[in-house]
């Protein structure tokens, strides 16, 4: 009787083991899903704010500004004026 109650327990401990495991497998492998997912939305969200940093960046440049119709303007010394009474 004894025997019996030891080995019936250490199945069910077996069992509860196993499906233990394959929870445990399960919840990582939906983690690793997840961390895909977010890492693919947070690149193209750094890639979206990268682009629109490159474009505000371009606006800047003095190549650009020129192009728009701003002049840059030097005195006789060669020194750039950067008021109309200088």
């Amino acid at each position: 009787m004894r025997q019996q109650q030891l080995a019936l327990l250490a199945q069910r401990l077996g069992t509860a083991g196993a499906r233990l495991s394959e929870r445990h497998v399960a919840h990582h492998e939906q983690l690793a899903r997840r961390l895909v997912r977010a890492a693919g939305v947070d690149l193209r969200a750094r890639h979206l704010q990268l682009a629109t940093f490159s474009q505000r960046l371009q606006a800047l440049d003095p190549q650009h500004v020129l192009a728009r119709g701003y002049a840059w303007l030097t005195d006789a010394q060669g020194q750039c004026c950067s008021r109309c009474a200088s």
